[in-house]
């Protein structure tokens, strides 16, 4: 697909047409990657960050555990595991 650099405030840009923006899975207000390789443009989709906290929160903490914990929950620790 072609595109147009524009003036953008005091800036130049691009518009990226909603079928590119549907295939690399991102809409507007997401944050994107921008660099430049062998002569080409690359925006990629920043992977979303989560904390610990926003994790545990998705957890079913009523769910069965695995039938195979028990040696995890047994072993003797190797590094720095909490």
């Amino acid at each position: 697909m072609k595109t147009t650099i524009r003036a953008i405030g005091n800036s130049q840009g691009i518009t990226i047409p909603k079928p590119l923006l549907a295939e690399l899975g991102v809409s507007l207000g997401d944050p994107v990657d921008v660099s430049f390789k062998d002569q080409t443009l690359v925006v990629t989709k920043v992977a979303s960050e989560y904390d610990l906290s926003t994790l545990i929160a998705q957890c079913d903490l009523d769910a069965p555990e695995p039938p195979d914990i028990h040696p995890w929950r047994t072993a003797t620790p190797l590094g720095n595991e909490a």
